[in-house]
């Protein structure tokens, strides 16, 4: 299935919600479709987008399936589900071409976990800033309860820079800096640890969470992690216009990628909702915008009404996150929890 590789979406709720969609098929269509995405939803925040098909759910391959007996699927998981899912013009143009959609071997290319509480587990970023001490952790070679070979963090200091980062002992390693180490030696981890220099950024996960994975047949990556260990956040900007609008400009800049918030008036509602000059969008009503034109994201914003959620980062906090190689997914962890 190259070229067509779905997203893998891990949908949270709370008890007694919905997750915010309908499921349907439709006459002329094929596939079962993501309609009626509900504003603010579980289904909306994660990034699910009407007409997304759904080719499997919790690793079951439905495309062909009985749309009743899909629907019993996704209700029969509960509280979460997990959805391997195909924008619409990727998924109409592999079934032009006659691609077999149930190939196990597509390597999805996008994870997402919307975060509700009591949902699923999540991997973690651990940020370390070196002390004169080191990092505190030792590093070595395991083979785990499935007979699996892989690299787990050990002797971690109490109160050394590891352990005020989040890493337990016997967590295990699966990227440095944004790279996947999972299939190298340890050797070659210590040299990319200390090519780093004064710091690094590790993706872990405890038993529990490894476990999950495994289960789920996901492969593990930045895109699914928690960023609430890290030492710098994106911030929420909640906006109600005023009579001359929210107060900023939403800019582009020559040599940079993103768009910027430029031009804030003093005392508008944009300075009042914490807008700082060159603040990089990324997010809006919960969907990311990395990817869109500066048109699509002003007539985004503009459909808001008199109300907006922005998701916005600083330039500090912009880099930290590249370190990890992803883009907005992660930013929106969290986002209106």
């Amino acid at each position: 299935m190259a070229g067509y590789r779905p997203r893998v979406i891990v949908l949270s709720k709370k008890p007694g919600q919905s997750f915010g969609f309908l499921l349907r098929v439709e006459q002329g269509e094929d596939g079962h479709l993501i309609r009626n995405l509900e504003r603010g939803s579980p289904a909306k925040l994660v990034g699910l987008k009407d007409g997304d098909r759904i080719l499997r759910v919790n690793g079951t391959y439905v495309d062909e399936m009985d749309h009743t007996r899909v629907v019993d699927l996704v209700k029969e998981s509960g509280t979460s589900v997990t959805f391997h899912v195909l924008d619409v013009a990727s998924y109409k143009q592999a079934k032009t071409e006659g691609v077999d959609l149930s190939d196990q071997h597509a390597t999805p290319t996008q994870h997402a976990m919307n975060g509700v509480g009591g949902g699923a587990p999540k991997p973690k970023l651990c940020y370390l800033a070196k002390s004169s001490g080191g990092y505190g952790f030792s590093l070595r070679s395991i083979k785990d309860e499935r007979g699996d070979v892989g690299m787990f963090m050990t002797e971690v200091a109490p109160g050394g820079v590891a352990g005020r980062a989040g890493v337990k002992t016997n967590d295990r390693l699966i990227e440095v800096n944004g790279e996947n180490t999972e299939n190298a030696t340890h050797d070659q981890i210590i040299e990319k640890i200390k090519a780093s220099g004064s710091s690094v950024m590790f993706l872990l996960v405890d038993e529990d969470t490894d476990r999950f994975y495994k289960i789920k047949r996901i492969r593990i990556g930045a895109g699914l992690a928690t960023a609430k260990l890290l030492p710098l956040k994106p911030r929420i900007a909640d906006l109600v216009k005023g009579s001359d609008g929210y107060g900023y400009f939403l800019r582009t800049e020559p040599n940079k990628t993103g768009h910027f918030i430029r031009d804030i008036d003093r005392g508008s509602p944009a300075e009042r909702a914490g807008l700082k000059e060159m603040d990089r969008l990324v997010a809006v009503e919960g969907v990311e915008v990395d990817g869109c034109s500066h048109e699509q994201v002003v007539d985004r914003i503009r459909q808001c009404g008199s109300k907006c959620c922005l998701l916005v980062v600083d330039e500090d906090t912009d880099k930290l996150y590249k370190m990890v190689r992803v883009l907005g997914s992660i930013f929106l962890d969290g986002f209106r929890k």
